[in-house]
C-alpha cells in the first residue's frame, strides 16, 4: 500500500511539474508567445492589441496561428524589469514573415525612452537591424536584405561584452561593448505603425545568451518537447527520490 501511495504521489508531482513546464520553456523566458488562437504570453505578461492586431491561422510557422499586423497595428505591454538587461546576458528571437518590402523602418519589438533604446527591426533598406543601449550605442546591421514571402528566424543575443545577431541561424552581425543596456522604463511593443506581416514564436530570454555561434533554427514550437527534456530533475517523495528520465520515464530511487 505504501508503494502505491508513493507512486500516486509521484504521478501527482509529475502532472503538477508538467503543468508548470507548459507555461514557459524554461526559467529564462520572460516572454513567450505562440499566437495559437490568441495573444497569450505564457510568462503571464498582459499584452493589449491596438487596431486589428490578432492571431490568424492563414499564415503560421508552428502551431495553429501567428500574429498578423497590417501596418498600423501592434501589441503593447507595461514596462517591466524583465527587459532591464543591464550588462547581463539576454536573447530575443522570433520568426517573422513579410509579404513585401517598403522603404520605411519597421519595428517588430521595441521599447524606447530616449536616450535609452531596445529596438529589433527592419531598416529602410529592408535589412535586419538591432539597436540598444544609450542612444543606440550598440548597433548590429545585416549586410543583406531580409527575404520576403518566407518565414525567417531572427535572433539577437548578448554574452559578456559580445553582441551577436542571427538570421536563420547564420551570424550576420556582431559588436563588442561593455556598456549596460539602459532600463528604458517605457511601454513595450510588438510590432509598430509600419510593420506589415506576421510574427510567430516570439521569445525574450533574460540571463542567458542562447546562441553564441551559428545554429540550426528551431524545428518546433518552444515547449513542445518538454516531457523528453526533463531528464535529471529530482523530487522528494516521502523521504525517497524520483528521477524523471529521458522520455518522461519515472525511475524510483
Amino acid at each position: 500500500m505504501r508503494r502505491i501511495i508513493i507512486a500516486l504521489s509521484a504521478v501527482c508531482l509529475v502532472l503538477m511539474a508538467a503543468s508548470a513546464w507548459a507555461a514557459v520553456d524554461d526559467a529564462y523566458s520572460v516572454d513567450l508567445l505562440h499566437f495559437d488562437g490568441g495573444i497569450t504570453d505564457e510568462a503571464g505578461v498582459s499584452w493589449s492589441p491596438v487596431g486589428n492586431a490578432t492571431s490568424t491561422a492563414s499564415e503560421k510557422k508552428f502551431g495553429t496561428g501567428a500574429l498578423t499586423l497590417g501596418g498600423s497595428e501592434y501589441l503593447s505591454a507595461d514596462d517591466s524589469d524583465d527587459w532591464a538587461f543591464g550588462t547581463g546576458p539576454f536573447t530575443i528571437d522570433c520568426w517573422i514573415y513579410v509579404p513585401y518590402h517598403i522603404p520605411l523602418t519597421r519595428n517588430f519589438l521595441s521599447q524606447t525612452s530616449w536616450p535609452g533604446i531596445i529596438c529589433f527591426y527592419l531598416n529602410n533598406k529592408n535589412k535586419l537591424q538591432f539597436s540598444g543601449g544609450y542612444v543606440g550605442e550598440i548597433n548590429l546591421t545585416d549586410s543583406n536584405e531580409l527575404p520576403a514571402e518566407q518565414w525567417v528566424h531572427v535572433a539577437v543575443s548578448r554574452d559578456g561584452s559580445d553582441f551577436r545577431m542571427f538570421k536563420n541561424g547564420e551570424l550576420v552581425a556582431n559588436a563588442s561593448s561593455a556598456s549596460a543596456m539602459d532600463d528604458c522604463s517605457a511601454i513595450r511593443y510588438i510590432g509598430s505603425d509600419y510593420f506589415s506581416g506576421y510574427i510567430d514564436e516570439l521569445r525574450v530570454s533574460k540571463g542567458i545568451a542562447r546562441w553564441t555561434a551559428p545554429f540550426t533554427p528551431p524545428s518546433a514550437a518552444y515547449g513542445e518537447a518538454e516531457p523528453a527534456a526533463v531528464g535529471g530533475r529530482l523530487y522528494l517523495v516521502e523521504g525517497g527520490r524520483i528521477n524523471i528520465g529521458a522520455g518522461g520515464r519515472i525511475n524510483f530511487k
